[in-house]
């Protein structure tokens, strides 16, 4: 073979490609042979696409033929196209750069006909590119370009450093005959690791049965091969398979019958880094070099390639190689040892900090980070220009530069758990930073349901519960060690990604209820709960003379001043709706004016529940949520959603009163009493902050939630059987839906068994034995939907009857006990969990809230909203009125930087 054939094949394949590879595969297995084995092509062309995206520009070298795994690997390369530029495929060439997986045909046939040169030469000017060179042995050319590749050393990942090294290559064998074998002993002998496709079938599964039993080799390959062994092939193939046993070291196997197509790109990484340690690439005599090649593998990393800041690529399988390099060649150093902190702190500092002449690209690689997090946390999206001043407002003045957090963001996205570890014990307030991940994650584990992949789902899940117990376990030790400052950094405003807010804030808005139960947590809620009067009464009750400004504006003063009011608001409400609803309504002036204060009671209420909903009083330089995400959260909770539904009946109560014309107001009186009803079961909510009452009506929420779920069920039996009731009780009944609404005849379907649930059988009236109080006269019970129609006899209608009362009560019955019994026990082992979560909101809604109908004439509250940026919350609960000096709070926040980095240190140690 000659050299100057290899090199002349190398820069022809340069000039058409217009570019050097970041990695190259080569894919061989074409046979001129047929052993018809099925097996799953499709796993194979996902898994070699996805790797090869995920290696940057990768090559993918192949025979070239219209056949066998040539044939797959084109339709595979197809599918690329077709995924990756749509209806442009044809048109994004082989040479342009935003296609980064370019298809080379080498060593293939040579075209016979000149129609197959034609279809050849438009192949190659399209999509992919073709060596012209036409060697005479081309299996020997092939494996003499793999090896020019192996050894060829470039600019790894970038033009601008000299530091080079040589071009990742593997080979991947799928199916194949002798020459494959062959082939596969060569490359190892060359030192290029081989992934095995196994099964794939032939060479390949012949190549790992041999390894595992050489007795059957014999027999397998005749079924495997199709071929007729005589001693001379078995001598050349048993030496070559000796051969490839003895490096086995460099081979990984690939199994499409079990393995995720997305390993395919572990694996590959895992076999170019064995391969490298094995030839002691990475333990170079220059130290700086090693620096700097780490740093080349970073700044690859960060470039504004398409694939990679495509949000659809954002998967745990986004850049493995790049990950795994960086993260292999730490450890190949000495650099990274047993625990991921004890790297020096400037190897570190080297490696994720940028070029200052690549500002461009520092920007573009925080600001895409930053905005894919705040997509999935449900912040609003900012423009580029908001985003750079929003930073810097932030305290994110160094965002230019690629920090430990930028990378942990990264490093979440793609889900490597090593180098998020690592590079959240190199950030700052590492409990936020701790809670952030646990909720992005979980967000992640949401998508992941949401697209069936229960692969996905489980590791987002797994990898969010680290952070969580990290967080809980920080907060253990911070408590024990420091009680006070541990509680304080729980409301303590911390900005990191573009948001701004406390950890005990973002814990409640992404519901981490082991967070907001911790003892750090529920304290630092009481000293909010009681405006930092001190939790004894007694003081409590005292400071309304020393204190009054601080006693009025705590949230449990309000809290019970609002439900005192809202008391009375049901006690006048209650004597309009019994004594002042017909027409005589103008002549009790008394319950006239209960009627209208309570119009204005619902709208002061209404107000400040769109107040605490969309967050109109917060602080302007604190981050909030979209406003359909703040909706979402807040409707979340059961008690919004009753005060939502009596504001509705209210105001259709409202409208039925004054604007719709009646004599005895009959349907403005039942949607007041409903409205009424509501405002009862409203009341309910007063018990929530008290730790007996509290898990009560957790437990009445969770049940009825278990209620809704057996209703959904219930109701499609309920009519089935009310169907046949009917139709043979009431053959032939043609005015279901005649007359008002009210004499419809679903009514009467679903009548009887609904009440058999509940143990009323009716068997006389089922039976056609009550004739009385109807008609059987056809002219009368049709033109008349008031008089009922009498049910006819029929045996069949009592035998369904009987089967539904026993189905009924022995399996529908008892499954909702069953639901409710499980509810029970889940409430009860967690109830001081869940009460303390609820705490925690009431808690934050009456910071802001103001009783109504107070809150209609105070002013301060329109001056709080034009003073935002003052934090008017501070004004709300009066905690400001000792303004610390700036100096001594500037020390204890970071005294709580320090103290929450020597507590992460310290249980990472322990977990």
């Amino acid at each position: 073979m000659k050299k100057s054939d290899v090199e002349k094949a190398w820069t022809e394949i340069i000039e058409k490609v217009g570019s050097t590879p970041s990695m190259v595969f080569s894919v061989i297995g074409d046979s001129d042979s047929f052993v018809p084995i099925p097996w799953a092509k499709s796993v194979f062309q996902t898994a070699l696409i996805e790797a090869a995206k995920n290696g940057g520009d990768t090559w993918i070298l192949y025979r070239g033929f219209n056949y066998g795994v040539s044939s797959i690997v084109r339709r595979a390369y197809q599918k690329y196209g077709d995924m990756e530029f749509r209806a442009n495929s044809r048109k994004v060439l082989v040479n342009n750069a935003k296609r980064h997986v370019k298809l080379i045909r080498i060593a293939g046939k040579t075209a016979s006909s000149k129609a197959q040169q034609m279809s050849n030469q438009t192949t190659t000017e399209s999509t992919e590119a073709k060596c012209s060179i036409e060697p005479r042995d081309k299996i020997a050319f092939l494996q003499g370009f793999q090896e020019y590749v192996s050894k060829k050393e470039v600019p790894f990942l970038s033009q601008t450093i000299d530091i080079k090294l040589p071009i990742p290559i593997v080979v991947l064998a799928c199916e194949g005959d002798i020459q494959t074998i062959e082939h596969i002993a060569e490359a190892l002998k060359r030192k290029i690791p081989v992934i095995l496709i196994k099964g794939s079938g032939r060479a390949t599964d012949l190549i790992l049965d041999y390894i595992e039993n050489k007795d059957l080799f014999k027999k397998n390959a005749r079924v495997l091969l199709g071929l007729r062994f005589d001693e001379n092939i078995n001598r050349r193939v048993t030496k070559d398979l000796d051969e490839i046993a003895q490096a086995f070291d460099l081979i990984s196997v690939f199994d499409v019958s079990s393995d995720d197509p997305l390993m395919l790109s572990n694996i590959i990484g895992k076999a170019i880094i064995n391969c490298w340690a094995m030839e002691n690439i990475l333990r170079s005599k220059n130290a700086e070099a090693r620096m700097k090649s780490q740093l080349e593998m970073l700044k690859r990393y960060r470039e504004p390639i398409a694939y990679v800041s495509d949000p659809k690529y954002s998967s745990p399988t986004s850049l493995p190689l790049y990950f795994y390099f960086e993260y292999q060649f730490l450890q190949e150093q000495g650099k990274l040892k047993e625990h991921g902190h004890q790297a020096d702190s400037e190897d570190v500092k080297k490696i994720r900090e940028y070029s200052s002449q690549d500002e461009e690209t520092q920007k573009e690689f925080s600001l895409f980070a930053i905005r894919l997090f705040r997509k999935f946390m449900g912040y609003p999206e900012l423009e580029e220009i908001e985003d750079i001043a929003g930073l810097e407002k932030m305290g994110c003045e160094d965002f230019y530069y690629v920090k430990s957090s930028d990378i942990l963001l990264w490093a979440m996205f793609a889900n490597r758990r090593e180098i998020a570890e690592m590079c959240w014990l190199r950030t700052e307030n590492h409990l936020f930073i701790g809670l952030a991940c646990a909720g992005v994650l979980k967000k992640m584990s949401a998508k992941a349901k949401n697209m069936k992949n229960e692969n996905l789902l489980k590791e987002f899940a797994d990898h969010a519960k680290i952070f969580r117990d990290r967080c809980l376990a920080m907060m253990d030790c911070m408590y024990e060690e420091d009680e006070q400052n541990a509680i304080n950094l729980m409301d303590e405003d911390v900005s990191i990604w573009g948001i701004k807010t406390s950890p005990l804030d973002f814990a409640h808005e992404n519901f981490m209820y082991d967070i907001v139960a911790h003892n750090c947590s529920y304290i630092s809620m009481n000293n909010k709960w009681y405006n930092y009067l001190g939790p004894d009464k007694g003081t409590i009750m005292k400071s309304a003379f020393r204190k009054p400004g601080q006693f009025f504006n705590a949230p449990v003063t309000k809290y019970t001043i609002n439900y005192f009011i809202f008391f009375i608001t049901i006690v006048m409400y209650s004597a309009f709706v019994l004594t002042s609803t017909g027409k005589e309504y103008y002549s009790i002036g008394t319950t006239k004016a209960f009627e209208y204060y309570v119009y204005i009671w619902a709208a002061g209420d209404l107000l400040e529940e769109l107040i605490i909903c969309f967050g109109c009083q917060e602080a302007r330089d604190r981050s909030h949520k979209r406003y359909y995400s703040r909706l979402r959260r807040h409707l979340h909770d059961f008690w919004n959603v009753v005060d939502f539904f009596s504001y509705a009946l209210m105001f259709t109560a409202l409208i039925l009163r004054h604007y719709y014309s009646s004599t005895d107001f009959t349907a403005a009186r039942r949607i007041f009493s409903l409205t009424l009803l509501v405002m009862y079961l409203r009341f309910l909510e007063f018990f929530r902050v008290y730790r007996i009452m509290g898990p009560f009506l957790i437990m009445i929420k969770e049940m009825l939630i278990d209620l809704t779920r057996f209703i959904a069920l219930a109701v499609f039996v309920v009519l089935g059987v009310g169907m046949y009731y009917h139709a043979n009780l009431w053959p032939d009944h043609s005015t279901i839906w005649s007359g008002n609404w009210v004499d419809w005849r679903i009514w009467e379907i679903i009548y009887y068994p609904y009440w058999q649930l509940h143990g009323e059988t009716n068997n006389k009236y089922l039976e056609g034995g009550i004739q009385t109080s109807c008609t059987n006269v056809s002219s009368v019970w049709k033109t008349d939907p008031s008089i009922d129609r009498c049910p006819e006899e029929d045996w069949t209608v009592s035998a369904i009857a009987a089967i539904y009362v026993l189905f009924s009560n022995l399996v529908l019955v008892n499954l909702v006990i069953a639901m409710f019994s499980n509810t029970f026990t889940r409430v009860q082992e967690n109830a001081e969990t869940f009460w303390r979560f609820n705490t925690c909101t009431v808690i934050n809604d009456y910071v802001w809230r103001v009783p109504s109908p107070i809150n209609l004439f105070l002013p301060y509250r329109f001056f709080c909203c034009l003073k935002r940026n003052r934090r008017c919350r501070g004004k709300c609960r009066g905690c400001f009125n000792k303004v610390q000096e700036l100096e001594f709070a500037n020390e204890q926040r970071i005294y709580r930087i320090h103290l929450q980095r020597n507590t992460a240190f310290e249980i990472f140690n322990k977990m």
